[in-house]
């Protein structure tokens, strides 16, 4: 491994700490693709469901446990991809209707409240 590879994000001098950041490298893009998996059981799953509801009268029985638990898995792996690049998934399709000023001052009040 060569010190300035470019798909690292971090580099280090040392050959331990750099075997260390490829193998964190390997398990974020292992993440990456089991989000990606997750996401497609998750989607296959529903519209099964949905085919298998409407057109053949019929229910896949575990369909409603299954769909939510690859939603959650993928949301539990997604949330350290977010955090990293500083992202945050948030509701705000009231707020956003409102001034930037009067979002800070919401934003604000919100965090106050929330610390309470």
């Amino acid at each position: 491994m060569k010190p300035g590879t470019p798909w690292l994000e971090a580099h280090s001098s040392s050959p331990a700490q750099r075997r260390f950041l490829v193998a964190i490298l390997a398990i974020d893009r292992t993440s990456y693709y089991a989000i990606i998996l997750a996401m497609g059981l998750m989607t296959l799953l529903v519209s099964a469901q949905v085919f298998a509801r409407f057109v053949l009268s019929t229910s896949i029985d575990s369909a409603d446990e299954l769909s939510r638990l690859f939603f959650v898995w993928a949301i539990f792996l997604a949330i350290p991809h977010g955090i990293k690049v500083g992202i945050h998934v948030g509701i705000d399709a009231v707020a956003s209707l409102f001034s930037e000023t009067f979002q800070r001052h919401l934003a604000r009040l919100m965090a106050l409240a929330s610390a309470f």
